[in-house]
């Protein structure tokens, strides 16, 4: 009789699964997804990816370029007011025969002070470029000789290994809004903090920022330049871009 009765109540459940929708049927089983929903899901993620990673990679160059203009902004800064503590004059871009000290601006502690900064600091500072990943620059917690990413115009600040006793005065300077002040460079060994001195153009400017270099002129203001805009015929060194300064006075 037991028997009879349970195989009876196993017909009845039978009987309702196959009177069941098939969607519900499979819905109440299903614990997971099929191969082709995986591989299509797949696909889809892969596509995503693709239309998304240029755009925040992007996203995150035009960040780490707008942090580099500002930073120069702050250096371009903190030339006008050296200039105006220090007789209307710049800093000296580069000491004589490589030598280290003060007539070099990357050494040069009164200028540096400005910024809130002594020279060679450990790690990042405001003179290291966001996009600078030249292993040679001080970007561990260890000081290094050559740790800024930026360089000063030598032919605009003038430099003691060109002949010039103090930095050039501002009242030198013709057209400042035109003239470079500082901008990104490379990580060379010799001098790797100037461009453009007398007689010998460096083009030793990097240009990081989807191939641009990050500037900022003597009047403070910031912008960017392609490898074609640096001037380098043979009348460069009359160009405002370099701050019209094209001889150096030995009586400065």
């Amino acid at each position: 009789m037991i028997s009879c009765l349970a195989n009876q109540q196993n017909h009845q459940a039978f009987a309702r699964i196959q009177s069941a929708p098939l969607g519900n049927r499979c819905g109440a089983s299903r614990l997971g997804f099929t191969l082709v929903e995986l591989l299509v899901g797949g696909s889809l993620l892969g596509v995503l990816m693709a239309i998304l990673v240029p755009g925040l990679k992007s996203a995150r160059e035009d960040a780490r370029s707008a942090l580099c203009a500002c930073q120069l902004r702050e250096v371009g800064r903190a030339l006008e007011i050296y200039a105006q503590t220090h007789e209307d004059r710049y800093p000296t871009a580069e000491a004589p025969r490589n030598k280290s000290g003060a007539a070099n601006w990357w050494e040069n502690p009164a200028f540096l002070g400005i910024l809130k900064l002594t020279p060679k600091p450990q790690g990042r500072s405001l003179l290291t470029c966001p996009s600078d990943r030249d292993p040679g620059r001080c970007l561990d917690q260890s000081p290094k000789d050559c740790w800024a990413s930026y360089g000063a115009n030598a032919s605009a600040f003038g430099m003691q290994r060109g002949g010039s006793k103090r930095g050039r005065q501002k009242s030198q300077m013709q057209f400042p809004a035109q003239a470079l002040a500082f901008c990104d460079v490379l990580g060379a060994t010799s001098a790797p903090h100037v461009v453009g001195w007398q007689r010998c153009i460096d083009k030793n400017f990097a240009f990081r920022h989807r191939e641009r270099c990050t500037i900022a002129y003597v009047a403070t203001h910031v912008g960017w330049i392609r490898e074609h805009d640096v001037p380098d015929d043979i009348d460069a060194w009359e160009d405002p871009f370099w701050g019209n300064v094209p001889c150096l006075d030995e009586a400065q």
